[in-house]
């Protein structure tokens, strides 16, 4: 399977543009980039605001109400302008959306993931006064800041697979709190399931660093991300393939 991945000097610049100009997309309302693309293999696409479909480019900016769709071989990373880190498995349907949650400021690009189906793992930055929402079918669940996997059947329902910190996981019909290396799901039309223990084996394709490079084929590269509303800044390590 073919895999693109950003040099460290064209993600730094890519980065740069995106969250310290501010530059657009170049519609009418001059909408500010909520993240860039930093890996992409297979089909991916995304449905920008106006319904347009393109392919998804290595270093693209990407803004709050695109829609991104992977196909059967297709998987990409995208890093947020607060330094969230989202990584996209095959067969994933999702849109980047902001949310408003009773009580809370907004200061997040996006607060919100709409997953419709598919496999996703986030690690999300802390907040301390504002949730990160994941938006599925059959539940939403809530997190300040945290690490874990969200996945959403075909039938409609949905597991959450945390490691770190805790997540609030409910819909009309009841609420449960997913602590640390906890699991849960949530079939469609019913409350959420008791946590149950969750610890993951090994070889997880979200660990995965760069799809294709093998140990020793990759570098890390540090990256300072700036919250363009907050001024927040975070750091970010990221691991890209060698420069042939």
């Amino acid at each position: 399977m073919k895999s693109s991945r950003i040099s460290q000097g064209a993600l730094v610049l890519a980065l740069a543009l995106c969250t310290l100009s501010g530059m657009s997309r170049g519609s009418a309302d001059q909408a500010q980039p909520v993240g860039v693309v930093v890996a992409v293999s297979g089909q991916a696409t995304v449905f920008v605001r106006d319904k347009k479909a393109e392919k998804v480019a290595l270093g693209q900016s990407l803004f709050e109400g695109d829609r991104i769709r992977t196909g059967s071989n297709g998987r990409l990373s995208l890093v947020l302008t607060d330094g969230s880190q989202l990584k996209v498995n095959y067969d994933t349907d999702l849109i980047l959306q902001q949310k408003a949650v009773k009580g809370e400021k907004v200061s997040r690009a996006i607060n919100s993931l709409k997953v419709l189906v598919g496999d996703i793992w986030a690690k999300i930055t802390h907040h301390p006064d504002e949730s990160f929402v994941f938006d599925t079918p059959s539940s939403v669940a809530a997190i300040k800041g945290s690490e874990g996997q969200v996945f959403v059947g075909k039938d409609r329902s949905s597991c959450y697979k945390w490691l770190v910190d805790n997540l609030q996981v409910g819909n009309q019909y009841g609420m449960v709190m997913c602590g640390p290396h906890q699991q849960t799901c949530v079939a469609f039309g019913s409350a959420p399931d008791t946590p149950t223990a969750y610890n993951p084996g090994p070889d997880n394709w979200y660990q995965e660093k760069g799809g294709q490079g093998q140990s020793g084929d990759t570098i890390p590269v540090e990256l300072l991300l700036r919250d363009k509303s907050s001024g927040k800044e975070q750091k970010v390590i990221l691991n890209f393939k060698k420069n042939p």
